[in-house]
């Protein structure tokens, strides 16, 4: 139905080996293609993020519902980074995730980490995989603007012995915990579910526009990482010819407001940008006080117990420094975020509803949005026309004509079209 956000968990738990994950070049995602060895056992739409949410999950994984309906289930929340400044400034948002990775590897918690890193081979393209050494969890580090399938990587641990920590964004996460309460044998072994904060996920020709904005073609790519080189970091695109043909271009800037329109249709209408689901959810600390640290630090909501205990034995170790604040200043830190992820939803879902697209089953609608009012539809109009531009290549050349445009239109008349939108 189009629902599909190409988390590939549906190829990891199909019994008959009846499920492929590939890579849609046409649309920029991965998707699943599934062959005549299906027995319709229907284990793969149970653990689909696309087509809903399990309203009783958060329930069965915390003993207890959501407390808030826009962070989730929250213990603790902190602000951290990673004691090694080396780590903190190779990585995103403070090297908070790697350094957890590498305590839990180091003190032989988990035999392995299921992370990912750019491929070697295909530079435009992810690569899910378990790592069992520092210098494996290194090169997986920085974030992965791109579709990432992380179907041979959970299969691998549902072969092998061991534990393990997982990382994912939401659908991920997700997924994975589905796929626990289907196997319990994969529950016993992920030890740690750390989740990543997400706006929402670009598909793969949302860098394949960006190369074409820098007149860089995509086979003179010889490697990219979207992160890294401090906080909030620099996107580094390296080209073919000598190691110093490479183009550093600043976060999140290089987007220029434009990456959200290159979303898959599911991410447009996920309402869970803080990883509900996980043991430990992490991001950016877009706070006031953290704006000029040019090593970076992360936002840190403890869910549960093992993610309290993981954190804090962190902290005792060295290996992370972390101050506990307000879950108000977690939600005042990713503004921006909370307002696609939840004050639009209702329009968009109501928008959508309208014209006779699918939409995913959720249990309720956030009950802290407002109603819908007329600038909230007209947004979510104006986000659907200009996303349906960006994902036909043949329409790249109107895409570039609407930024012109928006870069010569005076604010003060943008201004005045929404106070007379929101009048009426």
């Amino acid at each position: 139905m189009g629902l599909c956000v190409g988390c590939g968990i549906c190829m990891s738990i199909c019994p008959h080996q009846a499920v492929k994950i590939i890579k849609d070049s046409k649309n920029g995602i991965y998707k699943p293609v599934v062959s005549e060895k299906c027995k319709e056992c229907g284990l793969c739409v149970e653990a689909c993020f696309g087509i809903g949410v399990d309203p009783k999950l958060s329930l069965d994984i915390f003993n207890k519902d959501s407390e808030d309906t826009v962070l989730g289930t929250c213990l603790n929340c902190y602000v951290g980074y990673a004691c090694d400044n080396e780590i903190r400034y190779s990585s995103a948002s403070g090297g908070i995730v790697t350094a957890l990775l590498l305590f839990a590897l180091e003190e032989k918690i988990v035999d392995g980490v299921l992370v990912t890193k750019m491929d070697e081979r295909r530079p435009l393209e992810p690569k899910p995989f378990i790592a069992k050494t520092k210098s494996e969890v290194i090169s997986a580090a920085r974030s992965k603007y791109c579709p990432v399938p992380a179907d041979i990587a959970v299969k691998a641990i549902m072969e092998e012995e061991g534990h393990y920590a997982v990382v994912g964004l939401p659908c991920h996460i997700y997924g994975i915990r589905k796929a626990e309460s289907i196997y319990p044998d994969l529950a016993n072994k992920i030890l740690f579910h750390i989740g990543i904060f997400c706006g929402g996920m670009p598909n793969f020709l949302a860098t394949e526009y960006l190369l074409r904005r820098l007149k860089v073609k995509v086979e003179e790519v010889t490697r990219i990482e979207y992160r890294g080189e401090g906080w909030p970091g620099k996107m580094q695109i390296e080209l073919e010819g000598t190691h110093d043909n490479k183009l550093l271009l600043p976060y999140p800037e290089y987007w220029d407001a434009f990456g959200s329109l290159f979303r898959p249709y599911r991410c447009t209408l996920c309402a869970d940008g803080f990883n509900k689901f996980a043991d430990v959810s992490c991001g950016d600390a877009w706070l006031p006080e953290y704006q000029s640290d040019k090593l970076g630090a992360s936002l840190i909501i403890t869910r549960n117990k093992i993610g309290e205990q993981l954190i804090s034995s962190a902290y005792e170790k060295g290996r992370i420094q972390i101050k506990k604040i307000e879950c108000a200043r977690v939600k005042q830190a990713q503004k921006s975020m909370i307002k696609f992820k939840t004050h639009n939803l209702r329009a968009r879902f109501q928008l959508l509803k309208t014209i006779g697209k699918p939409l995913p089953v959720y249990n309720n609608m956030n009950v802290e949005i407002p109603p819908p009012t007329l600038i909230n539809y007209t947004h979510c109009a104006l986000f659907y026309l200009l996303r349906l531009m960006a994902s036909k290549r043949y329409m790249w050349n109107l895409l570039d004509a609407y930024h012109a445009l928006r870069q010569h239109v005076p604010q003060i008349f943008i201004s005045k079209v929404k106070r007379v939108l929101q009048s009426v």
